[in-house]
Protein backbone atom coordinates (compact mmCIF):
# COMPACT_ATOMS: atom_id res chain seq x y z
CA UNK A 1 0.00 0.00 0.00
CA UNK A 2 0.90 3.17 -0.92
CA UNK A 3 2.93 5.07 2.28
CA UNK A 4 1.45 8.91 2.77
CA UNK A 5 4.77 10.26 2.30
CA UNK A 6 3.87 13.71 0.51
CA UNK A 7 2.35 16.76 2.37
CA UNK A 8 1.35 20.61 2.44
CA UNK A 9 4.58 22.05 2.72
CA UNK A 10 4.77 25.77 4.30
CA UNK A 11 8.25 26.91 5.82
CA UNK A 12 10.95 25.91 7.27
CA UNK A 13 12.32 29.24 8.79
CA UNK A 14 14.14 29.12 12.11
CA UNK A 15 12.49 32.41 12.93
CA UNK A 16 9.11 33.46 13.93
CA UNK A 17 6.33 34.17 11.84
CA UNK A 18 5.42 37.61 11.07
CA UNK A 19 2.12 36.29 12.34
CA UNK A 20 3.47 35.88 15.76
CA UNK A 21 5.06 38.77 15.86
CA UNK A 22 2.47 40.77 15.63
CA UNK A 23 0.85 39.51 18.93
CA UNK A 24 3.96 41.58 20.78
CA UNK A 25 4.14 44.09 22.96
CA UNK A 26 3.41 46.72 20.54
CA UNK A 27 -0.31 45.92 20.80
CA UNK A 28 -1.18 44.60 17.69
CA UNK A 29 -4.27 42.60 17.13
CA UNK A 30 -3.76 38.76 17.05
CA UNK A 31 -6.05 38.13 14.23
CA UNK A 32 -3.01 37.10 11.50
CA UNK A 33 -2.09 34.28 14.05
CA UNK A 34 -5.51 32.95 14.20
CA UNK A 35 -5.64 32.86 10.74
CA UNK A 36 -2.90 31.15 10.42
CA UNK A 37 -3.77 28.87 13.32
CA UNK A 38 -6.57 27.88 11.48
CA UNK A 39 -5.15 27.50 7.76
CA UNK A 40 -2.53 24.74 9.65
CA UNK A 41 -5.35 23.20 10.74
CA UNK A 42 -7.49 23.48 7.26
CA UNK A 43 -4.16 22.29 5.36
CA UNK A 44 -3.86 19.61 7.51
CA UNK A 45 -6.91 18.06 7.76
CA UNK A 46 -7.13 18.32 3.67
CA UNK A 47 -4.13 16.72 3.67
CA UNK A 48 -4.93 13.97 5.37
CA UNK A 49 -7.87 13.55 3.66
CA UNK A 50 -6.82 13.67 0.42
CA UNK A 51 -3.91 11.28 0.97
CA UNK A 52 -6.57 8.67 2.34
CA UNK A 53 -9.06 9.40 -1.10
CA UNK A 54 -5.60 8.28 -3.04
CA UNK A 55 -4.17 5.81 -1.44
CA UNK A 56 -7.96 4.11 -1.07
CA UNK A 57 -8.51 4.64 -4.94
CA UNK A 58 -5.44 3.26 -6.61
CA UNK A 59 -4.90 0.44 -3.82
CA UNK A 60 -8.19 -1.33 -5.28
CA UNK A 61 -6.21 -1.60 -8.62
CA UNK A 62 -2.93 -2.31 -6.78
CA UNK A 63 -0.95 0.57 -7.78
CA UNK A 64 1.82 1.47 -5.62
CA UNK A 65 2.66 4.07 -5.36
CA UNK A 66 0.16 5.82 -6.26
CA UNK A 67 1.21 7.98 -10.29
CA UNK A 68 -0.51 10.78 -9.09
CA UNK A 69 -0.31 11.98 -5.77
CA UNK A 70 -3.13 15.23 -4.86
CA UNK A 71 -1.67 15.97 -1.60
CA UNK A 72 1.26 17.54 -2.86
CA UNK A 73 -1.13 19.78 -5.05
CA UNK A 74 -3.16 20.45 -1.77
CA UNK A 75 0.42 21.37 0.10
CA UNK A 76 1.78 23.40 -2.53
CA UNK A 77 -1.27 25.20 -2.42
CA UNK A 78 -1.65 25.73 1.56
CA UNK A 79 1.70 27.20 1.02
CA UNK A 80 0.80 30.01 -1.72
CA UNK A 81 -2.34 31.18 0.69
CA UNK A 82 -0.70 30.63 3.73
CA UNK A 83 2.85 31.93 3.79
CA UNK A 84 5.72 30.31 5.05
CA UNK A 85 4.20 29.13 8.21
CA UNK A 86 1.73 26.29 6.84
CA UNK A 87 4.41 24.08 7.18
CA UNK A 88 2.58 22.46 10.20
CA UNK A 89 -0.27 21.79 9.33
CA UNK A 90 1.55 20.11 5.84
CA UNK A 91 3.34 18.16 8.54
CA UNK A 92 0.90 16.87 10.78
CA UNK A 93 -1.35 15.99 7.99
CA UNK A 94 1.21 13.88 6.28
CA UNK A 95 1.95 12.32 10.49
CA UNK A 96 -2.09 11.48 10.37
CA UNK A 97 -1.99 9.90 7.29
CA UNK A 98 0.74 7.58 8.43
CA UNK A 99 -0.70 6.65 11.90
CA UNK A 100 -3.54 6.37 9.61
CA UNK A 101 -2.18 3.74 7.93
CA UNK A 102 0.18 2.48 10.28
CA UNK A 103 3.15 2.77 8.34
CA UNK A 104 6.25 3.42 9.79
CA UNK A 105 6.07 6.55 11.87
CA UNK A 106 9.67 7.95 11.33
CA UNK A 107 9.92 7.51 7.77
CA UNK A 108 6.84 8.88 7.64
CA UNK A 109 8.20 11.98 9.97
CA UNK A 110 10.90 12.23 7.63
CA UNK A 111 9.13 12.19 4.15
CA UNK A 112 6.34 14.69 5.91
CA UNK A 113 9.23 17.22 6.46
CA UNK A 114 10.38 16.54 3.42
CA UNK A 115 7.18 17.45 1.61
CA UNK A 116 6.53 20.48 3.97
CA UNK A 117 10.22 21.79 2.84
CA UNK A 118 9.13 21.28 -0.15
CA UNK A 119 6.60 23.39 -0.87
CA UNK A 120 8.03 26.11 1.32
CA UNK A 121 10.52 26.21 -1.15
CA UNK A 122 8.10 26.14 -4.41
CA UNK A 123 5.86 28.70 -2.93
CA UNK A 124 8.37 31.06 -2.17
CA UNK A 125 9.91 31.39 -5.98
CA UNK A 126 5.79 31.95 -7.19
CA UNK A 127 4.50 33.69 -4.22
CA UNK A 128 3.67 37.82 -4.48
CA UNK A 129 4.95 37.63 -8.05
CA UNK A 130 1.37 36.93 -9.21
CA UNK A 131 -0.43 39.55 -7.68
CA UNK A 132 -3.25 40.60 -10.26
CA UNK A 133 -6.90 40.28 -9.35
CA UNK A 134 -7.25 37.38 -10.93
CA UNK A 135 -4.17 34.17 -11.24
CA UNK A 136 -2.69 33.58 -14.96
CA UNK A 137 -3.93 36.87 -16.02
CA UNK A 138 -0.20 36.80 -17.42
CA UNK A 139 2.36 34.36 -19.01
CA UNK A 140 4.87 35.18 -16.16
CA UNK A 141 2.69 33.97 -14.17
CA UNK A 142 2.68 30.09 -15.82
CA UNK A 143 6.43 30.80 -15.24
CA UNK A 144 6.65 31.32 -11.60
CA UNK A 145 3.86 28.74 -10.89
CA UNK A 146 5.81 26.25 -12.98
CA UNK A 147 9.12 26.83 -11.04
CA UNK A 148 7.23 26.57 -8.43
CA UNK A 149 5.57 23.21 -9.12
CA UNK A 150 8.91 21.69 -10.46
CA UNK A 151 10.81 23.28 -7.20
CA UNK A 152 8.74 21.68 -5.13
CA UNK A 153 8.62 17.78 -6.74
CA UNK A 154 12.52 17.79 -6.86
CA UNK A 155 12.95 19.08 -3.34
CA UNK A 156 9.93 16.61 -2.53
CA UNK A 157 11.32 13.67 -4.46
CA UNK A 158 15.11 14.29 -3.57
CA UNK A 159 14.18 14.09 0.25
CA UNK A 160 11.55 11.36 0.06
CA UNK A 161 13.30 8.86 -3.01
CA UNK A 162 16.57 8.86 -0.70
CA UNK A 163 14.79 8.33 2.58
CA UNK A 164 12.89 5.56 0.70
CA UNK A 165 16.05 4.19 -0.67
CA UNK A 166 17.89 3.55 2.62
CA UNK A 167 14.41 2.37 4.45
CA UNK A 168 13.83 -0.42 1.70
CA UNK A 169 17.71 -0.64 1.26
CA UNK A 170 17.35 -1.08 -2.56
CA UNK A 171 19.61 -1.03 -5.31
CA UNK A 172 21.58 2.14 -6.29
CA UNK A 173 20.13 1.66 -9.40
CA UNK A 174 16.49 2.39 -7.99
CA UNK A 175 17.51 5.43 -6.68
CA UNK A 176 17.10 8.08 -9.65
CA UNK A 177 14.07 5.76 -11.11
CA UNK A 178 12.17 6.13 -7.93
CA UNK A 179 13.03 9.86 -7.94
CA UNK A 180 12.15 10.36 -11.16
CA UNK A 181 8.76 9.07 -10.86
CA UNK A 182 8.36 10.85 -7.70
CA UNK A 183 8.65 14.03 -9.42
CA UNK A 184 6.10 13.26 -12.13
CA UNK A 185 3.66 12.14 -9.38
CA UNK A 186 4.00 15.28 -7.67
CA UNK A 187 4.22 17.79 -10.12
CA UNK A 188 1.77 15.87 -11.95
CA UNK A 189 -1.12 16.37 -9.42
CA UNK A 190 0.37 20.04 -8.62
CA UNK A 191 -0.03 20.94 -11.78
CA UNK A 192 -3.34 19.12 -11.65
CA UNK A 193 -4.92 21.10 -8.49
CA UNK A 194 -3.39 23.99 -8.30
CA UNK A 195 -4.37 25.97 -10.58
CA UNK A 196 -7.97 24.75 -10.35
CA UNK A 197 -7.91 26.12 -6.59
CA UNK A 198 -6.29 29.36 -7.63
CA UNK A 199 -9.05 29.53 -10.14
CA UNK A 200 -11.53 28.54 -7.92
CA UNK A 201 -13.36 31.43 -6.61
CA UNK A 202 -14.15 32.94 -9.62
CA UNK A 203 -16.19 30.22 -10.73
CA UNK A 204 -18.56 31.66 -8.57
CA UNK A 205 -18.25 34.99 -10.16
CA UNK A 206 -22.00 35.50 -12.10
CA UNK A 207 -20.78 38.57 -13.73
CA UNK A 208 -17.57 36.97 -15.02
CA UNK A 209 -19.70 34.08 -16.59
CA UNK A 210 -21.87 36.79 -18.25
CA UNK A 211 -19.11 38.47 -19.73
CA UNK A 212 -17.11 35.24 -21.14
CA UNK A 213 -20.29 33.50 -22.49
CA UNK A 214 -22.95 35.27 -22.99
CA UNK A 215 -23.49 35.77 -26.69
CA UNK A 216 -21.51 32.52 -27.45
CA UNK A 217 -23.74 30.41 -25.44
CA UNK A 218 -23.99 27.89 -28.33
CA UNK A 219 -20.11 28.14 -29.25
CA UNK A 220 -19.72 27.15 -25.12
CA UNK A 221 -21.76 24.15 -25.19
CA UNK A 222 -21.04 23.28 -28.58
CA UNK A 223 -17.48 23.06 -27.03
CA UNK A 224 -18.07 21.24 -23.96
CA UNK A 225 -19.83 18.43 -25.73
CA UNK A 226 -16.60 17.97 -27.97
CA UNK A 227 -14.74 17.97 -24.63
CA UNK A 228 -17.03 15.23 -23.81
CA UNK A 229 -16.87 13.59 -26.94
CA UNK A 230 -13.04 13.10 -27.12
CA UNK A 231 -12.73 11.64 -23.77
CA UNK A 232 -15.62 9.08 -25.06
CA UNK A 233 -13.80 8.13 -28.71
CA UNK A 234 -10.54 7.40 -26.40
CA UNK A 235 -12.00 5.08 -24.24
CA UNK A 236 -14.44 3.38 -26.27
CA UNK A 237 -12.35 3.45 -29.57
CA UNK A 238 -9.94 0.68 -30.36
CA UNK A 239 -7.86 -0.16 -33.35
CA UNK A 240 -5.27 -3.18 -33.77
CA UNK A 241 -2.60 -0.47 -33.26
CA UNK A 242 -1.60 0.43 -29.85
CA UNK A 243 -0.19 4.12 -31.22
CA UNK A 244 -2.85 5.05 -33.21
CA UNK A 245 -5.45 4.93 -30.32
CA UNK A 246 -2.98 6.16 -28.11
CA UNK A 247 -2.69 9.51 -30.67
CA UNK A 248 -6.30 10.08 -30.20
CA UNK A 249 -5.37 11.28 -26.71
CA UNK A 250 -4.00 14.69 -28.51
CA UNK A 251 -7.55 15.06 -28.94
CA UNK A 252 -8.35 15.90 -25.55
CA UNK A 253 -6.59 18.82 -25.73
CA UNK A 254 -8.12 20.84 -29.09
CA UNK A 255 -11.42 21.60 -27.18
CA UNK A 256 -9.21 22.69 -24.07
CA UNK A 257 -7.29 25.23 -25.77
CA UNK A 258 -10.59 26.05 -27.36
CA UNK A 259 -11.95 27.27 -24.23
CA UNK A 260 -8.78 28.69 -22.86
CA UNK A 261 -8.31 31.12 -25.54
CA UNK A 262 -12.53 32.15 -27.03
CA UNK A 263 -13.54 31.92 -23.11
CA UNK A 264 -11.24 31.63 -20.04
CA UNK A 265 -8.70 29.50 -18.01
CA UNK A 266 -11.09 29.99 -15.63
CA UNK A 267 -13.54 28.07 -17.85
CA UNK A 268 -10.77 25.54 -19.08
CA UNK A 269 -9.24 24.38 -16.17
CA UNK A 270 -11.94 22.47 -14.22
CA UNK A 271 -12.59 20.61 -17.98
CA UNK A 272 -8.83 19.80 -17.78
CA UNK A 273 -9.57 18.56 -14.52
CA UNK A 274 -12.32 16.55 -15.44
CA UNK A 275 -11.06 15.22 -18.93
CA UNK A 276 -7.94 13.62 -17.16
CA UNK A 277 -9.94 12.23 -14.53
CA UNK A 278 -12.11 10.51 -16.58
CA UNK A 279 -9.86 9.25 -18.47
CA UNK A 280 -7.79 8.16 -15.35
CA UNK A 281 -10.80 6.30 -14.19
CA UNK A 282 -12.52 5.18 -17.70
CA UNK A 283 -8.70 3.60 -18.28
CA UNK A 284 -8.53 1.68 -14.58
CA UNK A 285 -12.04 0.22 -15.31
CA UNK A 286 -10.59 -1.02 -18.27
CA UNK A 287 -11.27 0.94 -21.40
CA UNK A 288 -9.09 3.01 -23.65
CA UNK A 289 -5.61 2.51 -25.27
CA UNK A 290 -3.75 2.19 -22.53
CA UNK A 291 -5.86 -0.31 -20.41
CA UNK A 292 -3.28 -3.18 -21.88
CA UNK A 293 -0.73 -1.07 -20.58
CA UNK A 294 0.65 -1.99 -17.11
CA UNK A 295 -1.68 0.19 -14.74
CA UNK A 296 1.14 1.64 -12.82
CA UNK A 297 2.82 2.48 -16.34
CA UNK A 298 -0.35 3.61 -17.83
CA UNK A 299 -0.53 6.42 -14.76
CA UNK A 300 2.90 7.56 -15.52
CA UNK A 301 1.65 8.34 -18.82
CA UNK A 302 -1.45 10.30 -17.70
CA UNK A 303 1.15 12.07 -15.02
CA UNK A 304 3.52 12.94 -17.93
CA UNK A 305 0.02 14.33 -20.05
CA UNK A 306 -0.97 16.32 -17.04
CA UNK A 307 2.29 17.95 -17.07
CA UNK A 308 2.06 18.61 -20.78
CA UNK A 309 -1.36 19.32 -21.92
CA UNK A 310 -1.77 21.49 -18.36
CA UNK A 311 1.44 23.78 -19.57
CA UNK A 312 0.05 24.10 -22.89
CA UNK A 313 -3.38 24.81 -21.31
CA UNK A 314 -2.37 27.49 -19.23
CA UNK A 315 0.17 29.24 -21.33
CA UNK A 316 -2.02 29.66 -24.21
CA UNK A 317 -4.88 31.10 -22.18
CA UNK A 318 -2.31 33.39 -20.09
CA UNK A 319 -1.30 34.81 -23.42
CA UNK A 320 -4.92 35.20 -24.27
CA UNK A 321 -5.79 36.89 -20.96
CA UNK A 322 -2.25 39.21 -21.74
CA UNK A 323 -3.55 39.80 -25.10
CA UNK A 324 -7.09 40.76 -23.83
CA UNK A 325 -5.76 42.76 -21.35
CA UNK A 326 -3.39 44.52 -23.97
CA UNK A 327 -6.50 45.33 -26.15
CA UNK A 328 -8.55 46.35 -22.89
CA UNK A 329 -6.04 48.91 -21.54
CA UNK A 330 -5.52 50.27 -25.83
CA UNK A 331 -9.33 50.58 -25.53
CA UNK A 332 -8.96 52.48 -22.61
CA UNK A 333 -6.16 54.42 -24.21
CA UNK A 334 -8.26 55.12 -27.61
CA UNK A 335 -11.31 56.61 -25.00
CA UNK A 336 -8.73 58.76 -23.14
CA UNK A 337 -7.00 60.21 -26.23
CA UNK A 338 -10.15 60.94 -28.14
CA UNK A 339 -11.06 62.50 -24.93
CA UNK A 340 -7.93 65.01 -24.72
CA UNK A 341 -8.43 65.35 -28.17
CA UNK A 342 -12.08 66.65 -27.79
CA UNK A 343 -11.11 68.26 -24.62
CA UNK A 344 -8.36 70.12 -26.63
CA UNK A 345 -10.29 70.79 -29.83
CA UNK A 346 -13.14 72.56 -27.21
CA UNK A 347 -10.62 74.81 -26.11
CA UNK A 348 -8.99 75.40 -29.38
CA UNK A 349 -12.25 76.14 -30.16
CA UNK A 350 -13.46 78.67 -27.33
CA UNK A 351 -9.86 79.97 -27.40
CA UNK A 352 -10.39 81.17 -31.49
CA UNK A 353 -14.31 82.37 -30.68
CA UNK A 354 -12.98 83.92 -27.64
CA UNK A 355 -10.14 85.55 -30.55
CA UNK A 356 -12.82 86.15 -32.66
CA UNK A 357 -15.21 87.71 -30.17
CA UNK A 358 -12.21 90.22 -29.26
CA UNK A 359 -11.47 91.16 -33.23
CA UNK A 360 -15.46 91.78 -33.93
CA UNK A 361 -16.83 92.91 -30.80
CA UNK A 362 -16.34 95.90 -28.63
CA UNK A 363 -14.47 95.10 -25.33
CA UNK A 364 -16.35 97.88 -23.29
CA UNK A 365 -20.21 97.36 -24.32
CA UNK A 366 -19.51 93.42 -25.53
CA UNK A 367 -21.38 95.21 -28.78
CA UNK A 368 -20.13 94.18 -32.11
CA UNK A 369 -17.88 96.28 -33.81
CA UNK A 370 -17.65 98.31 -36.79
CA UNK A 371 -15.62 95.26 -38.46
CA UNK A 372 -18.48 92.72 -37.78
CA UNK A 373 -21.07 95.30 -39.06
CA UNK A 374 -19.73 95.88 -42.56
CA UNK A 375 -19.07 91.68 -42.64
CA UNK A 376 -22.95 91.65 -41.35
CA UNK A 377 -24.31 94.57 -43.85
CA UNK A 378 -22.24 92.56 -46.72
CA UNK A 379 -24.79 88.96 -46.01
CA UNK A 380 -27.92 91.42 -45.29
CA UNK A 381 -27.17 93.01 -48.64
CA UNK A 382 -27.20 89.76 -50.62
CA UNK A 383 -30.34 88.29 -49.26
CA UNK A 384 -31.96 91.66 -49.63
CA UNK A 385 -30.79 91.59 -53.33
CA UNK A 386 -33.07 88.18 -53.59
CA UNK A 387 -35.43 89.46 -52.16
CA UNK A 388 -35.58 92.87 -53.54
CA UNK A 389 -36.06 94.62 -49.96
CA UNK A 390 -34.14 97.20 -48.37
CA UNK A 391 -31.54 97.44 -45.61
CA UNK A 392 -31.02 100.29 -43.25
CA UNK A 393 -28.22 101.87 -41.34
CA UNK A 394 -28.70 103.73 -38.46
CA UNK A 395 -26.05 106.13 -37.43
CA UNK A 396 -26.43 107.23 -33.80
CA UNK A 397 -24.22 109.70 -31.87
CA UNK A 398 -24.79 110.88 -28.19
CA UNK A 399 -25.61 114.53 -27.79
CA UNK A 400 -23.37 116.22 -25.11
CA UNK A 401 -20.87 113.41 -24.42
CA UNK A 402 -17.72 115.28 -24.33
CA UNK A 403 -19.77 117.02 -21.42
CA UNK A 404 -20.67 114.60 -19.39
CA UNK A 405 -17.45 113.22 -20.02
CA UNK A 406 -15.06 116.35 -18.39
CA UNK A 407 -17.84 117.08 -15.82
CA UNK A 408 -18.84 113.74 -14.11
CA UNK A 409 -15.64 112.02 -15.07
CA UNK A 410 -14.57 108.93 -17.83
CA UNK A 411 -16.34 106.46 -15.10
CA UNK A 412 -19.73 107.67 -15.83
CA UNK A 413 -18.89 108.23 -19.71
CA UNK A 414 -18.52 104.42 -19.86
CA UNK A 415 -21.47 103.87 -17.80
CA UNK A 416 -23.07 105.82 -20.51
CA UNK A 417 -22.03 103.57 -23.19
CA UNK A 418 -22.79 100.50 -21.66
CA UNK A 419 -26.03 101.61 -20.38
CA UNK A 420 -26.63 103.11 -24.08
CA UNK A 421 -25.86 99.93 -25.90
CA UNK A 422 -28.11 97.92 -23.50
CA UNK A 423 -30.75 100.27 -24.21
CA UNK A 424 -30.24 100.13 -27.85
CA UNK A 425 -30.48 96.47 -27.88
CA UNK A 426 -33.72 96.26 -26.19
CA UNK A 427 -35.13 99.04 -28.56
CA UNK A 428 -35.11 96.29 -31.82
CA UNK A 429 -35.98 93.37 -33.31
CA UNK A 430 -33.71 90.34 -32.16
CA UNK A 431 -32.05 89.64 -35.67
CA UNK A 432 -31.45 93.62 -36.29
CA UNK A 433 -27.26 94.17 -35.30
CA UNK A 434 -26.39 96.70 -32.73
CA UNK A 435 -22.99 97.72 -32.80
CA UNK A 436 -20.39 100.51 -31.02
CA UNK A 437 -18.40 101.89 -34.28
CA UNK A 438 -16.25 103.91 -31.85
CA UNK A 439 -16.33 107.22 -28.95
CA UNK A 440 -19.82 107.70 -28.28
CA UNK A 441 -21.08 106.79 -31.79
CA UNK A 442 -23.25 103.61 -32.51
CA UNK A 443 -25.00 102.18 -35.41
CA UNK A 444 -28.32 100.06 -35.94
CA UNK A 445 -28.19 97.03 -38.63
CA UNK A 446 -31.99 96.33 -39.74
CA UNK A 447 -31.66 93.49 -42.32
CA UNK A 448 -35.49 93.85 -43.29
CA UNK A 449 -36.83 97.30 -43.17
CA UNK A 450 -40.37 97.58 -45.25
CA UNK A 451 -40.68 101.04 -45.23
CA UNK A 452 -40.10 104.71 -44.07
CA UNK A 453 -42.73 104.40 -41.83
CA UNK A 454 -41.37 101.06 -39.81
CA UNK A 455 -37.77 102.93 -39.43
CA UNK A 456 -39.29 105.39 -38.18
CA UNK A 457 -41.05 103.53 -35.45
CA UNK A 458 -37.80 101.87 -34.23
CA UNK A 459 -36.04 105.39 -34.46
CA UNK A 460 -38.95 106.94 -32.21
CA UNK A 461 -38.37 103.61 -29.58
CA UNK A 462 -34.69 104.80 -29.85
CA UNK A 463 -34.73 108.14 -28.80
CA UNK A 464 -37.33 107.83 -25.87
CA UNK A 465 -35.15 104.79 -24.46
CA UNK A 466 -31.89 106.67 -24.85
CA UNK A 467 -33.12 109.72 -23.48
CA UNK A 468 -34.17 108.44 -20.38
CA UNK A 469 -31.89 109.92 -17.60
CA UNK A 470 -29.52 107.11 -15.79
CA UNK A 471 -28.29 107.23 -12.02
CA UNK A 472 -24.84 107.42 -11.73
CA UNK A 473 -23.31 107.50 -7.90
CA UNK A 474 -26.02 109.96 -6.71
CA UNK A 475 -25.97 112.15 -10.01
CA UNK A 476 -28.64 111.66 -13.14
CA UNK A 477 -27.08 111.43 -16.36
CA UNK A 478 -28.88 112.70 -19.12
CA UNK A 479 -28.22 112.71 -23.01
CA UNK A 480 -30.05 112.30 -26.53
CA UNK A 481 -29.34 110.45 -29.40
CA UNK A 482 -28.94 112.17 -33.01
CA UNK A 483 -29.84 109.77 -35.73
CA UNK A 484 -28.87 109.48 -39.26
CA UNK A 485 -30.66 106.67 -41.47
CA UNK A 486 -30.02 105.68 -44.82
CA UNK A 487 -31.07 102.55 -46.97
CA UNK A 488 -29.82 100.20 -49.19
CA UNK A 489 -29.84 99.98 -52.49
CA UNK A 490 -31.68 103.43 -52.56
CA UNK A 491 -28.69 105.57 -50.64
CA UNK A 492 -25.87 103.36 -52.15
CA UNK A 493 -25.01 99.86 -53.32
CA UNK A 494 -21.81 99.22 -51.12
CA UNK A 495 -21.03 99.83 -47.41
CA UNK A 496 -18.49 102.64 -47.63
CA UNK A 497 -21.77 104.44 -49.92
CA UNK A 498 -24.34 103.83 -47.17
CA UNK A 499 -22.33 104.19 -44.28
CA UNK A 500 -21.60 107.85 -45.74
CA UNK A 501 -24.94 108.81 -46.43
CA UNK A 502 -26.00 108.09 -43.19
CA UNK A 503 -22.99 109.64 -41.41
CA UNK A 504 -24.10 112.88 -43.72
CA UNK A 505 -27.72 112.17 -42.12
CA UNK A 506 -26.58 112.28 -39.32
CA UNK A 507 -25.04 115.21 -39.27
CA UNK A 508 -27.88 117.00 -40.83
CA UNK A 509 -29.82 115.65 -37.16
CA UNK A 510 -26.87 117.36 -35.19
CA UNK A 511 -27.22 120.50 -37.12
CA UNK A 512 -31.06 120.69 -36.84
CA UNK A 513 -31.32 120.89 -33.46
CA UNK A 514 -29.78 117.07 -31.69
CA UNK A 515 -32.58 114.26 -30.58
CA UNK A 516 -33.93 113.62 -33.80
CA UNK A 517 -33.44 111.52 -36.59
CA UNK A 518 -32.79 112.61 -40.29
CA UNK A 519 -33.23 110.35 -43.46
CA UNK A 520 -30.61 111.08 -46.12
CA UNK A 521 -32.04 113.23 -48.37
CA UNK A 522 -29.29 114.12 -51.35
CA UNK A 523 -31.02 117.61 -52.20
CA UNK A 524 -30.77 118.39 -48.81
CA UNK A 525 -27.28 117.37 -47.78
CA UNK A 526 -26.42 119.29 -51.18
CA UNK A 527 -27.83 122.52 -50.31
CA UNK A 528 -26.57 122.44 -46.46
CA UNK A 529 -23.00 121.50 -47.71
CA UNK A 530 -23.28 124.35 -50.32
CA UNK A 531 -24.35 126.77 -47.34
CA UNK A 532 -21.69 125.71 -45.18
CA UNK A 533 -19.36 126.54 -48.38
CA UNK A 534 -20.75 130.71 -48.37
CA UNK A 535 -20.20 131.02 -45.04
CA UNK A 536 -16.99 130.05 -44.75
CA UNK A 537 -15.96 132.25 -47.64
Amino acid sequence: MQRPYKSLGVMNSPGKPASLEATGSDGVQSAPLLRTLGGNVLAAAAYWQASLLVLWYFSRYEISPAPIWLPAGVALFAALVLGNWSWPGIFVGCLLGTITLRDDLGLGAVIGAGNALAAVVGASLARGRMRDERPFSRLAHVFFLGKAILASGAVAATVGATAVWIHLRDPLAALPVRWFEWVLSDSGAALLLVPLLMLLPHLGNHRFWLARVRGHALEFLLVAAIAAGTVIYLLHEKTALLAADAGASFLLLLPLLWMAVRFSLVIACPMFVAEIVAVIVGTLAGYGPYAGVDKGGACLIFAQMVIGFGLAVLLLGAASEEQRATEQELRELNRDLENRIDQRTAELRQSKEQMEKAALHDPLTGLPNRRYLEQRFSACRSAAARKRTQVAVLLIDLDHFKQINDTIGHDAGDVLLVETGRRLVAAVREYDVVARMGGDEFAVLLPDAEDEASVDTVCKRIVRKVTDRIFFNGSHIVTSPSIGVAVYPEHGDLWQEVYKASDLALYDAKRAGRCRWEWYRPEQTAAAARGVARSQR
